[in-house]
């Protein structure tokens, strides 16, 4: 799914600066992943994304199961947005509305339209929720990446958020 990223800065053309980001980890911390990401790769993988992050951007970390909560609020510190991916367990259901809509809370109290908004949505599950938190995504102007980790991933789901915000779906095994 890294080949949907690309952590370069344009240049400066015609005196246009380029765009703050915003990036939203929405993480799945089900009961489920410790079968299913064993390894905690989706924890590497946001990890590995928030390096790439320039010093402008900003990083904030959302923990799902059956319920979600802001684990770092919007930040240039990713030492903390690191550490704050660290705490993320595997133990509950799978609420990916609840993920969804906590990230638009986020957004909504801490960003702004100078700044474009991303969030990148990791999950494994079947989880309730997900589409209508999309569509205010994308009143928002929030563009959301689902990636799937497993065949079990409801792909039609993840699709449909993705397409909601213009953003993509992968699935990874």
């Amino acid at each position: 799914w890294e080949s949907n990223f690309e952590a370069i800065e344009p240049p400066n053309v015609g005196g246009q600066s380029i765009a703050p980001v915003d990036a939203a980890f929405i993480l799945d911390s089900s009961g489920s992943m410790g079968s299913n990401d064993p390894q905690n790769l989706r924890l590497q993988a946001a990890k590995e994304f928030t390096g790439a992050l320039l010093d402008i951007d900003r990083a904030s970390v959302i923990d799902f199961d059956s319920d979600a909560q802001v684990k770092q609020s919007l930040t240039s510190d990713f030492r903390a947005v690191n550490n704050s991916i660290d705490t993320i367990d595997s133990f509950g259901g799978t609420n990916i509305g609840a993920g969804v809509s906590a990230s638009n809370t986020e957004f909504q109290q801490n960003s702004s339209d100078t700044r474009a908004k991303i969030a990148v949505l990791l999950t494994d599950g079947q989880g309730q929720g997900g589409i209508s938190e999309a569509q205010q995504a994308a009143t928002q102007n929030v563009t959301i990446f689902t990636i799937g980790l497993s065949q079990s991933a409801d792909a039609n789901k993840l699709q449909q958020i993705a397409d909601e915000t213009g953003g993509n779906f992968t699935q990874v095994n």
